[in-house]
C-alpha cells in the first residue's frame, strides 16, 4: 500500500511480484512480458556468508546432539554464565541422552545422526517462518497508518513473533515517522533488478528507507540490500535521504536500529551492490551455460558457439 502523497512522485513499477510464477517458479520479479529480473535480496545475499554459517550450522548439529553452552546473552548482549539451576537443567538432559545412546544400536544410532545433520536447516527454517510471521504484521501495521480504515487482521502466534512484534508496537509509537508506503514493489529497468521495501516514510524529517529484521544480528548485506533498494528509488523518481534497519528482536529485548545517513557510505554501499551485481550475473552465466546438470561440474570442451555472452 502507498500513500495518495506518492502518487505522481514515485512512478509504479514495471515489474510484477509473484508468489508463484506459471513459468520460472517461486518469488520472482517479471515483466508483463515475461522478463526476468533479479531480486534484490538475491543480490546482497550473494556476498559470502560461510565465516558465519558454517559455525552456526555446526553448533546447531551438537546442540542436537546434547551438547549447551554454560554461557548466555543478558539484555545488554553481554555474555554471562547461565545460573546453577539452568546448567543443573541441561546437565541432567544431557545425562539422560547419553544414558538413551547406551541403549541404541549402529541402526538407531545413525538416525540420530541423520536427524542431527539437518537441524541447521530446521532451525533455520523455523526462524524464517516466524520473521515471516511477525513481517506479516508490520505490513498491516503499516497499511493501517496510511489508510485508517484498514483493519488490522494478523496476529502473531508463535512466541518468536509475539516477542518481536511487541518489542515493535512499544517502539513505534515513540518515533517521529510518517509511514507512506509499505510492501512497495521496486524495481531498475537500468539493471534488472526488482524488490519489495518493508516501508518508505519521513523518519526524524528524512525521506527514508525502513527495514524491519527479526534476525538475531545484523550483517553487511543488509546495507548493500538498502544500496539496491536506493538505486530503484531514484531511477524511479524518489530518492531518500536516510536508511533505517528496524532489528525487533525475537528473544524479548528491545528494538535496535542502526540509521544510515553518511552520503559517502551510502554511495559506498550503491556502487559495492553493483559491482556484486555483476558478479553475480557472471556465477549465474557459468551456471546456465557451463555447468553440467547432471555431474553439477565445469564442463569441458564447450563448442565456443554456446559461450556467447549476452548482456
Amino acid at each position: 500500500m502507498r500513500h495518495p502523497f506518492l502518487d505522481g512522485i514515485l512512478a509504479k513499477p514495471s515489474v510484477n511480484y509473484f508468489e508463484e510464477h506459471p513459468l520460472f517458479g517461486h518469488h520472482v520479479y517479471a515483466t508483463p512480458t515475461d522478463e526476468l529480473y533479479t531480486g534484490c535480496t538475491t543480490v546482497a545475499g550473494a556476498w559470502d556468508k560461510s565465516s558465519f554459517l558454517a559455525p552456526w550450522y555446526a553448533k546447531e548439529t551438537v546442540k542436537e546432539l546434547g551438547w549447551f553452552d554454560e554461557y548466555e546473552e543478558d539484555e545488554t548482549g553481554k555474555k554471562v554464565k547461565k545460573s546453577k539451576e539452568k546448567l543443573l537443567d541441561e546437565k541432567l538432559e544431557l545425562e539422560a541422552r547419553f544414558e538413551k545412546l547406551k541403549t541404541l544400536d549402529s541402526k538407531d544410532y545413525y538416525k540420530i545422526l541423520q536427524e542431527a545433520k539437518g537441524a541447521g536447516r530446521r532451525k533455520g527454517a523455523e526462524a524464517g517462518d516466524q520473521g515471516t510471521e511477525a513481517h506479516e504484521f508490520f505490513k498491516e501495521f503499516v497499511s493501517s497508518k496510511i489508510d485508517p480504515t484498514f483493519q488490522i487482521s494478523m496476529s502473531a502466534k508463535s512466541p518468536q513473533a509475539i516477542n518481536a512484534v511487541k518489542a515493535f508496537l512499544e517502539w513505534e509509537p515513540k518515533q517521529d515517522v510518517q509511514w507512506l508506503a509499505g510492501e512497495e514493489v521496486i524495481n531498475s529497468n537500468k539493471y534488472k533488478i526488482a524488490g519489495r521495501l518493508d516501508a518508505l516514510g519521513n523518519y526524524n524529517g528524512l525521506s527514508s528507507i525502513l527495514d524491519f529484521k527479526t534476525s538475531g544480528q545484523l550483517g553487511p548485506g543488509y546495507i548493500l540490500q538498502l544500496g539496491g533498494y536506493s538505486i530503484m528509488l531514484e531511477e524511479m523518481g524518489f530518492p531518500v535521504r536516510q536508511w533505517v534497519i528496524i532489528r525487533t528482536p525475537k528473544d524479548g529485548k528491545k528494538v535496535e536500529t542502526l540509521t544510515i545517513r553518511n552520503l559517502e557510505l551510502m554511495d559506498f554501499a550503491k556502487k559495492t551492490f553493483l559491482q556484486i551485481r555483476e558478479a553475480h550475473k557472471f556465477f549465474v552465466y557459468v551456471e546456465n551455460h557451463m555447468v553440467d546438470p547432471v555431474t553439477k561440474k565445469l564442463r569441458v570442451d564447450i563448442p565456443i558457439e554456446e559461450l556467447k555472452v549476452v548482456n
